[in-house]
């Protein structure tokens, strides 16, 4: 699965770069049957708008097309896994980790330096279970290496300069609260591994489906890639 990957700090220069890409793409498809759209990961919706349009404008028509996000591109990944495979929910997605999230906070509230003598209204609960989903899927995209340790019952590395530092005493609760919240999961009738243990867990699946279902590939990056995309792109591309 040969992906491109376009960084984009000048935006004409992209495009001058990913449409001769996009028409060898069509060209090696070939005129037989009906095309498959090329995939494009795009690092967010807006973007694929422009990106619609420019193209649209240069070429006179964007057609066969795919944009996805990361999130939804690491996400389709993963439910084609033999361990996830027939699941249509995905517990580790940040608006049903919300839920998981729901009837742990009251454990955690001094943590979050909360009045502990104050009773939360429903709407602070679920604005603070929304705030640590956003926290544990940003942990999960951003900082796979985080969650493979907590699951291995390790610390979290912690750089020398953060030593005794805020970020280093929350960790241990916050790890914590994420291995109970893996725990209903895994209890629960939606139970499947965390997505970036999952994609660690199957590498040899990963690259006979890349080969299969993304035999073309165009990744479109604003400065930093996502750690677990860029993993997954590894993974997916060790079939060639």
């Amino acid at each position: 699965m040969p992906a491109a990957v376009y960084p984009h700090e000048n935006l004409e220069d992209l495009l001058s770069r990913l449409i001769p890409g996009l028409d060898a793409a069509r060209a090696a498809g070939g005129l037989t049957g009906i095309p498959r759209p090329i995939p494009i990961i795009v690092p967010a919706g807006q973007f694929a708008d422009w990106l619609e349009v420019r193209l649209a404008r240069l070429q006179g028509v964007c057609m066969g097309l795919q944009f996805i996000k990361p999130g939804e591109f690491i996400a389709q990944v993963s439910s084609l896994l033999p361990q996830t495979r027939g699941s249509h929910l995905d517990p580790w997605n940040r608006d049903m980790l919300l839920w998981y999230l729901l009837p742990h906070i009251e454990s955690v509230r001094g943590e979050l330096g909360l009045r502990e003598d104050k009773p939360l209204s429903p709407r602070e609960t679920f604005a603070t279970a929304k705030l640590l989903a956003d926290h544990f899927d940003h942990y999960g995209h951003s900082r796979p290496e985080l969650i493979t340790a907590w699951l291995a019952g390790r610390h979290a590395p912690v750089s020398p300069k953060a030593k005794g530092s805020f970020a280093e005493k929350s960790e241990a609760w916050q790890r914590r609260l994420w291995l109970r919240v893996n725990d209903d999961i895994q209890a629960s009738v939606h139970a499947r591994p965390h997505p970036g243990q999952a994609l660690l867990q199957e590498a040899e699946e990963l690259g006979r489906l890349g080969a299969a279902l993304f035999p073309r590939l165009f990744v479109l990056g604003t400065g930093g890639l996502d750690p677990l995309l860029v993993q997954t792109l590894v993974q997916l591309s060790a079939s060639g």
